[in-house]
This record gives structure tokens, C-alpha cells and sequence, in this order.
């Protein structure tokens, strides 16, 4: 792209657009440029729209935990300002330290607490957004701004049943209908207490079980449930990207089996990485203790990893964090953001890489 415009408020957004609009000249909006898709790539010539400079936290509500702030805002920073006072972003991805809230919204990113929230349908509750005539959209928030484009005052409300619910086009939409400018979002109170445990399966149909078990022991503490194969672990042991000694030496622990001696794919180790979050230490401490016991009385794992502290909690989510620029540092990475009925996930995933190694081999 021959020109990279940064505007710093939606009123510049909003003449910018209308202009390209009126000349017929295409824009293509970017975030924190994180999204693996490539969306935010121009093919031609368009105008690239970023809005990183679009980055102030406006308020917090006390009351109702919703967080108002600019679509350029980084998502690690919305995460520190919200703990300060007691929140938590509902939202947490391993980019989060260069991505955007506008990107993530447009996009309609999960991250690793999708399980415990659910999706940025649920938590988006107000939208500004700018249309590609200039026309500028309050969905669910309602602003006053001054001259200068200062918010002196802005409310969205957790319960809004009046007419159409207009945000959820854009949440997804990947800017094509218009683009994000301000985002309010629910968040929840931050937890007193968190557990995390890393376990080995020797099957996915054992995953699957695990997974309802953790439902019926964990049910409203469960936070997160993250599954990862040998393969990709062992790139992360191979490159360590993000990963310190005491990841290393705790990824050494958990890839301890050989798959080169199993008869197949279907044979190879999985890891599963299960975090509770909750508001009674005792109370958590004591269902992850009745979990595990019951994972290994019905022989669903062949190990597991019980974080003692919050360090230990630190380096299993580094580990998790450190999978997708390994296997980028292992060569040419082509990303689909699909879903798979979960019953079929591993099927599809072995059937891909059979397929890939097939075309890979020389005739």
C-alpha cells in the first residue's frame, strides 16, 4: 500500500472514510496487524486505516464492570487497568501484547477464556462504529463528546431489549461493514483464586472424557481448557520460543514418551492444560484435588502437573503461548480458522497431516 493514515479520534475516522467513499478509493482497516488470516492485508492499492494511535481507556464503571475504551487500545494494557481496580478483561489471547480491542472485536477472537465467557457476543455490550460513508453508529453506548473529541460523558447499559441489537454485525464482520472506533465491554470481577494442571492423555477419546470430567468436578470454577499434541510441544522444545528453564525442564517431564515407537498418530501422547479460577481458595484447591484423584482412579491419564504457585501456573501458559510461533519458527505456517465438531477434531487433524505428508513425499 502506498499510504498508511493513523487518525486519532473518530471524527478523523469518519472524514476519512467519507472522502474515500465519495472517490471511490479503497481502505483496508488495520489493528494490532496480529490476525494470522491475513484480513488485514491490502492486495492493490488501497489506503491502509490503522488505528494505533486511537488508544485511550475512557472509564471503567464501578458498578457494572463495563469498560469503555478506543478500538486502538493494546489488550494487554485493558488487562492491567482493569485488575487495578478489581476486573478482570474477559478476553485473552497470546498476542495480547501487541493486538487491538478493535481488532479483536472485528474479528471476533475467542482466546482461552471463550469456555468460561463465552464470545464477544456475550461481552461486547456498546459498539461505536464508523460506516464507509462517514456515518458514525452508537450501538448500545451513548457519548457526549466535546469540540476536541473528548468524552465528557458516556453510559452503555447491561440490559438494552429496545429495537434492533445492531453490534453483533460488526463483532466478526472484519471491518467490511464499517469500522470499530470504541468498545464497551462486561468485565468480571478478578478471581481471588486460580489453579492450573497440565495432563498427559494417551488418547483423545480419554480428552473427552477428561473434558466431561472436568465439567462435573470443576462445573463453575472451570476457566480454560487447552489441548495441544506432541508434535507441536516438541517444537516448542525444539525452538523455546517464549518458554524459560523451568518451562523447558517441565516440557522435558511431560514429552518423556517416545511416539516414534507407537504403530500411528492415533498412538501419540496429548496434553491437555486445565485452569480454575474462583473466589474461595479452599473451596477451589479442594475440586482440583477430587478432579485429579478421579482422573487417575478411572485411569483417564498417564500423568499430570499440578502447578504449586503462581509461577509454575505462569510457565504452563507460556508453554501454551509459545506453540504458535514455534511451529511459525519451524517453517511456512498456513492458518485456518475453522471449528470441527469436537468429537471429529483429531480425526480432521490426522487426516491433514497424512494428506501433507502424502504431497510431501517425492514421486
Amino acid at each position: 500500500s502506498p499510504l498508511v493514515l493513523r487518525p486519532k479520534s473518530t471524527s478523523e475516522v469518519s472524514s476519512i472514510l467519507r472522502y474515500c467513499h465519495d472517490n471511490f478509493i479503497g481502505v483496508v482497516p488495520q489493528g494490532g496487524n496480529t490476525g494470522l488470516c491475513g484480513a488485514a492485508t491490502p492486495f492493490h492499492d488501497e489506503i491502509i486505516l490503522s488505528l494505533e494511535d486511537m488508544k485511550t481507556i475512557h472509564n471503567l464503571d464501578m458498578h457494572s464492570g463495563i469498560l469503555t475504551c478506543d478500538a486502538g487500545c493494546i489488550l494487554h494494557n485493558l488487562h492491567e487497568y482493569a485488575n487495578q481496580y478489581g476486573y478482570l478483561l474477559p478476553l485473552d489471547i497470546g498476542s495480547k501484547g501487541s493486538c487491538q480491542i478493535g481488532g479483536n472485536v472485528s474479528t471476533n477472537a475467542g482466546g482461552q477464556y471463550f469456555f468460561r465467557f463465552g464470545g464477544l457476543h456475550g461481552t461486547v455490550m456498546g459498539l461505536e462504529v464508523v460506516l464507509p460513508d462517514g456515518r458514525v453508529m452508537h450501538l448500545n453506548m451513548e457519548i457526549e463528546e466535546d469540540e476536541d473529541g473528548t468524552i465528557q460523558q458516556s453510559s452503555t447499559h447491561r440490559k438494552d431489549n429496545t429495537g434492533y441489537d445492531l453490534k453483533h454485525l460488526f463483532i466478526g464482520a472484519e471491518g467490511s461493514l464499517g469500522m470499530v472506533t470504541k468498545v464497551a465491554i462486561a468485565c468480571p470481577a478478578l478471581p481471588v483464586s486460580k489453579n492450573a494442571t497440565l495432563l498427559v492423555c494417551d488418547s483423545y477419546k480419554n480428552i473427552l472424557k477428561v473434558l466431561q470430567t472436568a465439567k462435573e468436578e470443576l462445573g463453575e470454577i472451570l476457566s480454560a481448557m487447552e489441548l495441544m499434541d506432541y508434535n507441536t510441544l516438541h517444537l516448542v522444545q525444539k525452538y523455546g520460543c517464549g518458554s524459560n528453564d523451568s518451562g523447558s525442564r517441565l516440557l522435558q517431564d511431560m514429552l518423556q514418551s517416545d511416539p516414534s515407537t507407537q504403530q500411528s498418530e492415533c498412538s501419540r501422547p496429548l496434553f491437555l492444560l486445565v485452569e480454575t479460577q474462583g473466589s474461595n481458595s479452599d473451596h477451589d484447591t479442594s475440586k482440583m484435588d477430587s478432579f485429579l484423584t478421579r482422573l487417575y482412579d478411572c485411569n483417564l491419564i498417564s500423568n499430570g502437573f499440578l502447578a504449586q504457585d503462581t509461577k509454575q501456573m505462569m510457565e504452563m501458559w507460556s508453554i501454551r503461548e509459545s506453540c504458535n510461533p514455534s511451529v511459525a519458527r519451524a517453517g511456512c505456517v498456513y492458518k485456518f480458522d475453522v471449528s470441527i465438531p469436537i468429537e471429529d477434531y483429531m480425526d480432521v487433524a490426522w487426516e491433514v497431516e497424512r494428506k501433507l505428508l502424502a504431497f510431501m513425499e517425492p514421486s
